[in-house]
């Protein structure tokens, strides 16, 4: 009897159309449709894996629904390929022994920055402009990605939106989609960041970052910065285990049991830097700070606690 419960015949995805063509993993939802593929068939049994030829059936792996239409959490995919499996259930709960499948391919790769101007990110050029290019993301082919969002910023770790910059393929010169330059920056430690967009204009999670520094060949200089971080409206509440950022991600460190933070003089390049502090139950600081050579810059501040 089981046997004879077809499957649905024409799985369908309005978020990823095409089996053939990479996503990035920015999606909201996966979803997929069918039609009833007979009269009496009471509801599916379905699943998503990573696992080419599999029939879903009443087990933990698998879910039961009535409805001919699912939407799944982009959590249930995993990168490279996936498989969407259901099966028919018919009166009396017979269950099918064979799925139909819809295969979607998910991208969280990003593409790879390298420049001929700036090749080296611990190089110091006196070159102020910055010629950058970079490659598909992951296994992408020029039809998987629409376009390249990109920011140049001092932040190292950025990841930009569809309000960036962007840079749209060129499918009759791919190349020229792929490499920008980047004029006039001034003196100090810049970074690139770049991630794609795919067919359905998904981007990914994550972005490509690329340093480069321009300055004269023996660099800048360094110092280095130190500071004890209390409590707001109480001075001797002194706060450890903060966790201190300069530029989001390009210096990190934490404060010890006394609540001092610091970065050795020699520990620092120097230029301005954007200054941020995170704790549990208290308020973001953000701030800046200027490195001068050769010196310790000494900045103590407080946060404020949450509902304070």
């Amino acid at each position: 009897m089981s046997a004879k419960l077809v499957p649905p015949q024409d799985l369908s995805s309005a978020t990823h159309p095409d089996s053939g063509r990479w996503y990035n993993d920015d999606y909201p939802s996966f979803d997929v449709a069918w039609s009833r593929p007979f009269s009496n068939v009471v509801g599916y049994y379905r699943s998503v894996n990573t696992t080419l030829a599999y029939v879903p059936k009443a087990d933990a792996q698998s879910l039961y629904q009535t409805q001919e239409s699912t939407q799944i959490a982009p959590a249930s995919l995993v990168n490279g390929a996936n498989y969407f499996h259901v099966v028919s259930v018919g009166p009396n709960a017979v269950l099918g022994t064979v799925e139909s499948r819809y295969p979607v391919q998910i991208n969280t790769a990003v593409p790879s920055v390298t420049s001929s101007s700036h090749p080296s990110s611990t190089t110091w050029y006196d070159n102020p402009s910055a010629f950058v290019s970079w490659s598909l993301p992951g296994p992408a082919t020029v039809a998987d990605v629409r376009s390249f969002y990109w920011v140049l910023d001092r932040f190292k770790s950025t990841i930009p939106t569809k309000q960036s910059n962007v840079l749209a393929m060129n499918p009759a010169d791919p190349s020229a989609s792929q490499r920008l330059i980047l004029p006039n920056n001034a003196q100090g430690v810049w970074f690139f960041h770049v991630l794609s967009e795919d067919s359905m204009g998904y981007l990914t999670k994550s972005a490509a970052h690329f340093q480069f520094q321009v300055g004269p060949t023996a660099g800048l200089g360094n110092g280095g910065l130190t500071g004890i971080v209390s409590q707001a409206g109480s001075p001797s509440t002194l706060l450890s285990g903060v966790s201190i950022t300069l530029n989001r991600g390009m210096y990190n460190t934490t404060t010890n049991s006394s609540g001092q933070y610091s970065w050795a003089n020699d520990g620092l390049i120097v230029q301005s830097y954007e200054i941020r502090a995170t704790k549990t139950a208290y308020r973001d600081y953000v701030g800046s700070v200027a490195i001068i050579n050769g010196q310790a810059t000494i900045l103590n501040f407080a946060m404020t606690p949450l509902g304070g």
